[in-house]
């Protein structure tokens, strides 16, 4: 029972947000509902590291991605690297860039990060476009 719970949830959250999620962020009344759905008695489920292991839930993911026709983020990433590079050198706010990116992820089918991934290559890139910048007005 903890596997299809699990897959579910999985599945539930990754179609909701393009994204996957631990299990210690499993929301109580998700886990309710589908428990209800799939008539399994929830309060005797537990849903740890131990019954539902990384391993197994990283298998889970591989399955979802491939189920929609997505790309894991380790696969998009070059393409999110470029895109973020773009949208850079663009006069948006980094909030911008950030919605942006994550559309175009969405779009691209490509596993969305979580937000401290964009906030690393959002950063990143704001600071060699800076540096690019400072170099060209320094040869003038």
């Amino acid at each position: 029972p903890i596997t299809k719970v699990g897959f579910i949830l999985q599945w539930g959250y990754f179609r909701a947000s393009g994204r996957f999620f631990a299990t210690d962020l499993f929301r109580t009344q998700d886990l309710q509902y589908v428990c209800d759905r799939l008539e399994i008695e929830w309060s005797a489920l537990v849903l740890d590291a131990q019954s539902y292991s990384s391993q197994l839930a990283g298998v889970h993911q591989r399955h979802i991605l491939k189920l929609l026709g997505w790309q894991a983020f380790g696969q998009g990433r070059e393409r999110l690297l470029q895109q973020i590079a773009h949208l850079v050198e663009q006069p948006l706010m980094p909030r911008k860039v950030l919605h942006e990116s994550r559309a175009f992820l969405v779009r691209q089918q490509i596993e969305v990060p979580s937000y401290d991934v964009f906030q690393r290559l959002i950063t990143t890139a704001y600071r060699l476009s800076d540096g690019q910048r400072m170099s060209r007005l320094n040869q003038v």
